[in-house]
């Protein structure tokens, strides 16, 4: 079951960087009518959406966002710290996988938060939202062990699988989501009425 877990957490990091990836084709492909070059381009979409240039009460909702956001990854961040560092500490240390997947959380919640510092910005937005989803199914897949090395089950193992395969097929549906809004709302690729 550990390694059922492993590939979800994979196939979702996998889809979190697509989402990355179609950033910054859309930046890159985008016209250029000021003449900066692609790379300062890149830059100045990652920093401000290009939809929310000139609005101010959009952009101060997205400081709100990344304030939220930051705070949240902490907290997700220093409780998984706190669970991983009670874990490790048993003599012997017990339940390998879930200290596998709490690093994972940690990394994952604390490293959004030294990453991406541009209050605002369209790339800190992305590194948030993908960091917190990442840590937060690393985190349900500790717990999700953590239950099974406890309850060894035929049933719970079921339960597990069910679960875990729900928990990816939101995530992923979720990332094609924030690709469409990436694409359409970040960039104005919405096509015109018909």
């Amino acid at each position: 079951m550990n390694a059922y877990v492993a590939i979800v957490l994979a196939l979702a990091a996998l889809g979190r960087l697509a989402w990355f990836a179609a950033f910054v084709c859309l930046s890159l492909r985008r016209s250029d009518p000021d003449g900066k070059g692609a790379t300062k381009r890149l830059i100045s979409d990652a920093r401000l959406p290009l939809a929310l240039r000139g609005d101010q009460v959009g952009q101060d909702l997205r400081y709100d966002l990344f304030k939220t956001q930051q705070v949240t990854a902490f907290t997700i961040g220093g409780l998984s710290l706190t669970a991983w560092t009670f874990i490790a500490t048993q003599d012997p240390p017990t339940h390998r996988f879930a200290l596998v997947c709490l690093t994972a959380t940690v990394l994952a919640s604390i490293g959004a938060t030294l990453l991406f510092r541009n209050g605002g910005g369209e790339l800190t937005r992305m590194g948030y939202d993908s960091g917190l989803a990442l840590a937060g199914l690393a985190l349900v897949g500790a717990l999700l062990s953590l239950a099974l090395d406890v309850f060894p089950y035929a049933h719970m193992r079921l339960v597990t699988g069910i679960v875990l395969a729900v928990l990816l097929l939101r995530e992923l549906g979720e990332t094609v989501q924030q690709i469409r809004i990436t694409k359409n709302d970040v960039f104005g690729a919405t096509p015109p009425p018909v």
